[in-house]
């Protein structure tokens, strides 16, 4: 009996062989992880409807960095969250 593949295997296929590469400019990665070690998480103000309206971009800024965290310290508990908060930093929100 053929194994039925899901829709979306080769997708899934690249996506997985494009993360094994690990993340373009490590240098840069490893640096971003020092200086928030070093000085810790910054302190933003977040204007809520500017969060709003630019959100795709601040999801796939949060997914990209969180890859890229968990290829340099292999830590996948760690990494998202590490990606969240230096995206949200301390965050003081306006209406």
């Amino acid at each position: 009996m053929a194994e039925r593949l899901s829709p979306d295997y080769a997708t899934l296929k690249a996506r997985g062989q494009e993360l094994a590469k690990g993340p373009d400019d490590r240098a840069a990665v490893e640096a971003r992880l020092k200086r928030l070690s070093s000085e810790g998480i910054p302190k933003k103000v977040i204007i809520r409807d500017e969060m709003i309206a630019n959100k795709q971009e601040v999801l796939d800024r949060v997914q990209k960095r969180a890859e890229e965290y968990e290829q340099v310290n292999q830590n996948c508990a760690k990494s998202p969250a590490l990606a969240v908060m230096e995206e949200f930093g301390s965050a003081v929100t306006t209406p």
